[in-house]
């Protein structure tokens, strides 16, 4: 399954759950971020290719509602629901991303 991850900056949470997804081997992972600034920005394209999509804060799932309206019409969109006080790939970090993830993706 095509896995995609949105955060603000694609820096901390995102980019860790695209990380641990892909290291599991069962599922396709990529990560974006809402700001303009971040590493990979959220773009049709990645909408497009994800089947399914995970945002850590429901401010994300907003902004794609807003600005991809169209894109995300008939996707599944998922809050995880994991604040912006974290370090990249801290392990309380992923294990809150596999513990939100698993009812999803059997991981």
């Amino acid at each position: 399954m095509n896995v995609l991850f949105i955060c603000y900056m694609n820096e901390i949470r995102s980019k860790t759950a695209e990380i641990i997804i892909n290291s599991e081997n069962l599922h396709i992972a990529k990560s974006a971020g809402t700001s303009p600034n971040a590493k990979v920005n959220i773009s049709a394209g990645l909408i497009q290719w994800s089947e399914i999509i995970f945002v850590m804060e429901e401010k994300h799932k907003t902004f794609l509602l807003k600005h991809f309206g169209n894109e995300v019409a008939n996707k599944q969109i998922i809050n995880l629901d994991i604040d912006h006080e974290k370090y990249f790939m801290e392990p309380e970090l992923i294990s809150s991303i596999k513990s939100k993830t698993k009812p999803y993706l059997n991981i």
